[in-house]
């Protein structure tokens, strides 16, 4: 069955607010995912593709009398779906479109983190004397993994993305350094 419920957000003094005016949204719900601790709503919203909802964000949550959209009808998903590979392919539940990417590792305790978090969704091997890590990964949540071991790895395709974090690191680079 599909479920409607509304969606808490927060304002400026920290205190719960539902999200659009307390709109209610009606999703088809497929799985539930633990993401550090926190339990993610896969589901469908729209019929466009895959949608998180953090469920201790849901509320007023109901059962519709309307059935759900079958996971393997819905192009985005496919016919095939495994939520293991979708999970290792979304680390942090952003839902970004998954690529392929490629890092430089900097030094060898890297390997450990690209092996933890990536798992079998990474092909490590050495080039000209350097380490390398191709990566299958959505993109959002890429950058955020990124920026987390900056320090350790570097990133070499796709282009785009190597920009964003150029721009993101500028950015706040210059937030810093106004007083």
């Amino acid at each position: 069955k599909m479920i409607s419920f509304q969606y808490i957000t927060f304002n400026k003094s920290g205190k719960e607010v539902f999200k659009f005016n307390g709109f209610k949204y009606k999703v088809s719900p497929y799985y539930l995912i633990n993401n550090f601790g926190k339990y993610y709503l896969l589901s469908n919203y729209k019929n466009d593709g895959a949608s998180h909802f953090r469920v201790d964000y849901m509320r007023n949550i109901e059962i519709l009398d309307t059935k759900r959209i079958p996971i393997d009808t819905i192009e985005y998903f496919g016919k095939n779906f495994n939520i293991s590979k979708y999970i290792n392919n979304h680390i942090y539940m952003f839902g970004g479109k998954v690529i392929d990417a490629i890092v430089e590792i900097e030094n060898e305790q890297a390997i450990a983190y690209v092996k933890d978090w990536f798992g079998t969704n990474t092909d490590i091997y050495t080039k000209d004397d350097k380490i390398y890590a191709k990566i299958k990964c959505d993109d959002k949540a890429f950058i955020h993994w990124c920026l987390q071991y900056i320090n350790s790895i570097k990133v070499i395709e796709p282009l785009y993305l190597k920009e964003q974090i150029i721009d993101i690191l500028q950015t706040n680079l210059d937030k810093y350094k106004t007083k």
